[in-house]
């Protein structure tokens, strides 16, 4: 089972809203943002609420950054709502090898000032998925 930041990142690669790892325009990186290139997209799992105990059904977040050019503060923002519009209100779907029920957008889209005078957005995500196998909890 792959984490929910994993996931997502083939959603966005799918869209075409950029191209995982590698030094290109609108890199996707999971977990950690590298120094270069500027323009990068990188997801971080950020846990979630409690699973349910009794049913394979677990609540996560996780967190989508965007960091573009120095003085493309505009480009940036704009690159933010392309991620949104990627994954909000994702329809219910397995995605690799987990059912995805939901996927919400927590706020908005929020500017987190400059990383080395490069515009940095951030947006919060949860998701509602359904592993495929769990050693106790029972399926839906």
């Amino acid at each position: 089972m792959a984490v929910p930041s994993i996931d997502m990142k083939d959603v966005l690669v799918t869209d075409g809203v950029g191209v995982f790892g590698g030094g290109g325009v609108w890199s996707i990186y999971i977990g950690t943002e590298p120094a270069t290139p500027d323009q990068v997209i990188t997801l971080y799992d950020t846990g979630g609420t409690d699973p349910n105990p009794r049913l394979l059904l677990d609540f996560q977040t996780f967190q989508v950054r965007i960091r573009g050019l120095t003085g493309d503060y505009q480009i940036t923002y704009e690159k933010a709502e392309e991620v949104r519009d990627s994954l909000l209100a994702l329809p219910a779907q397995v995605i690799n090898t987990t059912r995805y029920d939901g996927v919400w957008q927590v706020g908005d889209i929020a500017f987190i000032g400059p990383t080395e005078t490069r515009p940095t957005f951030i947006s919060n995500w949860r998701v509602i998925r359904e592993p495929a196998a769990g050693m106790h909890r029972v399926a839906l």
